[in-house]
């Protein structure tokens, strides 16, 4: 008798949760849609996305989607959508019971701008390209030099390929983390340069001079040792003392003087 009432009650649970499906399902036919709420995560101040774009590119798909039936918006295809903007790491889109749809955009950050001899442009903190854009302009890091050909339309990252032929670059990428993080090299260093012997030159925003590190090897240890210098060192001398500061050897800064 108490296995026939179990599965008699299991049996009415049941039918309840569809009858619930079914209602909420009906409910959402008639609930319309009543506005937007999008938010886009932008990492630091650089914006290369407006909510006016988003909000644009739901109208071309949907037109006015004031009053339109909620459950007719796509949030797939919208998401889809968005991810084909290069400035979009993810998307996110879902509808309330209020009957909003609402809308998280992640924009990407670029960290460094890459000059090659097909053209310029963005790398992000991920290792992925970025085109730049016409209407905004983000002041990072130059990188150029005697780097090898990649595919600048790959904007998924390094692919196997990439990494084989371009180890520069993918040290290159933590370095300018590393620089990042360090408030005093972040306002120092301007550009890097990849030289004919693939070493590694630092151009500093102020001075005549150009900082030699060499391999990209043990590089915090060198950024270490040459902001001591600059703390140390540099006041004794000067900033336009110097042509070159060579930081590539262990425990060692050689500067060649004017």
């Amino acid at each position: 008798m108490k296995r026939i009432l179990k599965i008699l009650a299991g049996t009415i649970a049941a039918c309840g949760v569809a009858v619930l499906i079914y209602v909420v399902s009906l409910k959402q036919e008639e609930v319309k849609c009543i506005g937007m709420r999008i938010s886009i995560d932008y990492p630091e101040q650089d914006i290369f996305i407006e909510k006016s774009e988003i909000e644009e590119l739901v109208k071309t798909t949907y037109g006015n989607i004031y009053s339109v039936a909620i459950n007719v918006i796509s949030t797939e295809k919208l998401e889809n959508l968005f991810l084909q903007n290069p400035y979009i790491r993810s998307a996110n889109v879902y509808a309330n019971i209020q009957g909003e749809l609402i809308i998280d955009i992640e924009q990407r950050q670029p960290i460094f701008r890459l000059e090659m001899p097909k053209g310029s442009f963005y790398v992000d903190n991920y290792g992925s390209y970025m085109p730049l854009s016409p209407q905004y302009i983000s002041r990072l890091v130059i990188v150029s030099g005697y780097l090898k050909s990649i595919d600048i339309n790959n904007e998924k990252g390094l692919n196997q390929s990439d990494q084989a032929e371009n180890s520069d670059i993918t040290s290159i990428i933590e370095m300018v983390k590393f620089i990042r993080k360090d408030s005093f090299l972040s306002a120092l260093i301007e550009q890097i340069y990849i030289n004919k012997d693939k070493e590694i030159e630092l151009i500093p925003k102020l001075g005549k001079q150009y900082i030699l590190l060499g391999k990209a090897e043990q590089f915090e240890e060198k950024l270490n040792k040459l902001q001591l210098f600059y703390e140390q060192g540099m006041p004794i001398n000067g900033w336009d003392a110097y042509e070159v500061i060579n930081i590539k050897f262990k425990n060692q800064v050689v500067c060649t003087k004017i």
